[in-house]
């Protein structure tokens, strides 16, 4: 005579469909922890990339304000001369025009103010 089993299936026993349950459940729950895990993880690091952005910004508004405050500002009554402001009261040619090569002349003319007189008769 054949097995029984074989013509209808034989219920389990509750503790099996208990651990079975148990262990599903079990399963979703750990499903569950590693989703949590890996949103925390990437609410860390997008925390750091923001931290890091701050950073750099500050870094450059530093460097920007300090390259600003370096730059030298003239008093209102400073005066500037430049080359074509400078009269010569003798009319003598300056001294890129001196076609001299004479040291001394071009020392000279440099050094003191050249005044020429008439000479008396």
């Amino acid at each position: 005579m054949p097995h029984p089993s074989r013509y209808f299936k034989i219920p389990k026993t509750p503790t099996e469909e208990m651990m079975r349950e148990w262990m599903a459940r079990k399963m979703k729950a750990n499903e569950r922890m590693k989703n949590q895990v890996v949103e925390l993880e990437n609410q860390i690091n997008q925390g750091l990339r923001n931290c890091q952005a701050i950073i750099k910004n500050l870094g450059r508004q530093f460097s920007l304000q300090s390259s600003t405050m370096t730059t030298l500002i003239l008093l209102f009554h400073s005066v500037a001369l430049f080359y074509h402001q400078i009269k010569n009261p003798n009319n003598l040619p300056l001294f890129d025009d001196d076609k001299t090569n004479s040291v001394l002349v071009r020392t000279f003319l440099k050094a003191e103010k050249v005044e020429i007189m008439d000479l008396p008769e």
